[in-house]
């Protein structure tokens, strides 16, 4: 057992196992700073200036291998840790942050949808906090700022980039070059990248058409960009009790088709995306996880039975929960009438709806921990088998949805601060990773 604690030093019989060490803290306090050699897949940070010499970081024994050891610092002002792993053992140091760029330790595979807030330094604190590296958010037009680890979103249908902003596209393009493109939000769903004036072979179409150029605009001056195709809300559900969509499967079958009959070959696709979500009206709250597993299967083995796509990896290109409160209600406009059974111990109506007093009913926080876990824990037993590569968790923070007064989902940070702490759904994200 090693315990080296603010100012002072003490250790066991095993203290020999730190000497290197504290060769590199010696190194560290003397001026100079940690050399850590930087990845194309590793955000960097700035940072503001460290502590004073002479204060010594903390070791802590992690609970297992791939844990994260929770520092015990008196000071809460103090300049945030960098964590680096120990490889002699069983431990995780944190050392001071360099007053100049610091590369995060966390994992590529793991990604947040941010919404909210998308400065560079509310992603960078969620990234800190969570060790995702993966990240991408919702604009119309993309842009470079951010830190590294950002997959560019462009939207199709009625939110499609026009050609007028070509140039922006390549000007990002060849900044960052190597990155993912994602190509449409929910192509299936009206109100996102579906247009509800046409039908689904229409859509289809003008989706393949959007691929098409975003993909020879993209290309032409980054060709090592990879693009992720699809995107749809599920795969072969789609909801319970509410307007009816068009499946995932149903708009892949038409996209492809369409792709051949204009341009004479099959799409072109590096990776392909789903969006995963139990929407269930009559089964609040939509925390059950058989459902988006189950469209995740249906999924890979519906693109490895593409010729030629079987090797090609698959990406949760976000996953959440739509209605995490233990049930709803709300008050129907112009006639007053109440849907299901909404009324308060006090035989008081109290829906969630815009002009209603309050929430009658609970956050189902216990079950949306278990679908979080069980989710992550499935991606990460299975991703060798499933050639699932990213997952991303919708949201960094949630704001109420345009048909509540409040936000019935997950989200990793209590606010949309830029040093907002982190949630419990958060701490559970962060805590998988590294596994």
């Amino acid at each position: 057992m090693v315990e080296v604690r603010w100012g002072t030093v003490r250790a066991s019989a095993r203290w020999l196992r730190l000497i290197p060490l504290l060769l590199l803290v010696g190194v560290l306090y003397s001026g100079g700073g940690v050399d850590v050699a930087r990845s194309a897949e590793r955000p960097i940070l700035p940072y503001p200036r460290w502590p004073a010499r002479g204060v010594l970081p903390e070791v802590l024994p992690t609970a297992g291998a791939g844990a994260v050891a929770v520092v015990r610092d008196d000071d809460s002002t103090r300049t945030p840790f960098a964590e680096i792993p120990f490889a002699a053992s069983q431990h995780r140091i944190r050392l001071p942050t360099s007053p100049r760029q610091v590369p995060l330790v966390g994992d590529r595979r793991f990604g947040i949808a941010a919404t909210g807030r998308t400065t560079s330094a509310s992603v960078e604190n969620a990234l800190a906090l969570t060790g995702a590296r993966s990240w991408y958010r919702y604009v119309g037009v993309p842009s470079t700022d951010g830190p590294e680890g950002q997959v560019f979103l462009l939207r199709t249908g009625s939110h499609a980039v026009s050609s007028a902003h070509h140039g922006t596209i390549q000007s990002v393009a060849a900044a960052r070059p190597g990155s993912y493109w994602l190509v449409g939000n929910e192509p299936n769903v009206g109100g996102q990248d579906y247009d509800t004036t046409k039908d689904l072979r229409a859509n289809a179409a003008e989706y393949a058409t959007t691929y098409k150029r975003y993909r020879d605009v993209i290309l032409a001056v980054d060709p090592t960009a990879s693009f992720v195709v699809g995107n749809m809300l599920n795969h072969t559900t789609t909801c319970t009790n509410c307007i009816g969509i068009p499946s995932g499967r149903s708009f892949l079958d038409a996209f492809r088709s369409e792709y051949i009959q204009r341009f004479g070959t099959p799409a072109p696709v590096d990776v392909w995306g789903l969006h995963v979500y139990v929407i269930d009206w009559d089964r609040p709250p939509m925390t059950d996880t058989v459902e988006p597993l189950g469209n995740i299967a249906d999924f890979r083995q519906y693109v490895s039975s593409i010729a030629g796509e079987s090797a090609k990896p698959i990406w949760i290109t976000e996953m959440g929960i739509i209605w995490g409160f233990q049930d709803w209600c709300f008050r129907i406009p112009l006639t007053g009438a109440i849907t299901r059974n909404c009324s308060g111990g006090d035989g008081q109506v109290h829906p969630r709806y815009p002009g209603q007093p309050a929430i009658v009913f609970p956050f189902a926080q216990a079950q949306a921990e278990l679908w979080l876990t069980t989710m992550l824990d499935y991606f990460l037993s299975n991703a060798a088998s499933l050639r699932l590569d990213r997952w991303f968790l919708y949201t960094a923070y949630g704001f109420p949805d345009p048909y509540t007064n409040v936000y019935a989902g997950v989200q990793v940070l209590e606010s949309d601060a830029i040093d907002a702490p982190l949630t419990r759904i958060g701490q559970l994200f962060r805590g998988r990773i590294g596994r």
